[in-house]
């Protein structure tokens, strides 16, 4: 287990599509990533078309969130896989039949974004690499769905977490997309919220332990648990999976 450190932090021109640029680095992992916070405003379709890093046609028809969205999420992976190639080049990432990333072969990645922020993260040593980043949700959405993200068991953990309850559930809900999208290559399929459950929720030393079902747990091999890091970014939170091979 560890945690991310900022390698590099710039502070962009705001009149510009990006903002703020974060480089990560996972120490002692091979992990490395890019994290930006965009600003809508400043967006244009026709941006799409001048990003060597882009396939337009994947976005044409969706709304303009979900066009920056897409754009900042591909320039977060352009920029973390030419760190991690030391190169210049530029990375096309394309996009499977449920909605996943397609990486180079050699590489395992994961992107994510929230309503103003988007981060992708990459490794060559990886087996499991997820990441989600979302938006904290307020005290009356977390109450009214809480039942569709935890189980009984972990809203009696959470009760018991020194922190406001939509934070524990958004940590929750974040937590559980990161799993879904690290374990999603072996298993290629949709999850419910159910296949995992948290037995463990360190807020000194921000990360989770999730147990896996039965079921799930014969996909995966006998592998029972899995541990979930994060950290908070303004008014965002930052989940992800790193397990080696």
């Amino acid at each position: 287990m560890g945690h991310f450190i900022i390698l590099l932090e710039s502070q962009l021109d705001t009149s510009t599509l990006f903002s703020q640029e974060f480089s990560l680095l996972l120490p002692n992992t091979g992990v490395n990533g890019t994290m930006v916070r965009y600003c809508v405003e400043h967006f244009e379709p026709h941006m799409l078309e001048e990003c060597p890093y882009v396939e337009p046609h994947l976005v044409f028809n969706s709304v303009k969130q979900r066009q920056i969205e897409h754009l900042a999420g591909r320039y977060c992976s352009n920029r973390a896989l030419q760190t991690l190639f030391n190169t210049e080049r530029s990375f096309l990432i394309g996009k499977g039949r449920h909605g996943q990333p397609l990486w180079p072969s050699s590489v395992v990645g994961s992107i994510a974004h929230s309503q103003d922020w988007a981060v992708a993260i990459v490794s060559q040593h990886a087996k499991w690499l997820g990441i989600d980043c979302e938006d904290i949700m307020t005290m009356e959405t977390a109450q009214q769905i809480s039942t569709m993200i935890a189980q009984p068991n972990e809203l009696s953990l959470l009760s018991k977490c020194d922190l406001p309850f939509n934070y524990l559930l958004s940590l929750l809900f974040s937590a559980k997309e990161s799993i879904y999208k690290a374990i999603y290559p072996q298993i290629e399929k949709i999850l419910d919220f159910n296949v995992v459950s948290i037995n463990k929720f360190d807020l000194e030393n921000n990360f989770m332990k999730f147990k896996f079902s039965v079921e799930l747990q014969k996909i995966l091999n006998g592998v029972e648990e899995i541990t979930v890091s994060y950290f908070f970014v303004e008014d965002s939170i930052c989940t992800y999976v790193h397990e080696l091979n």
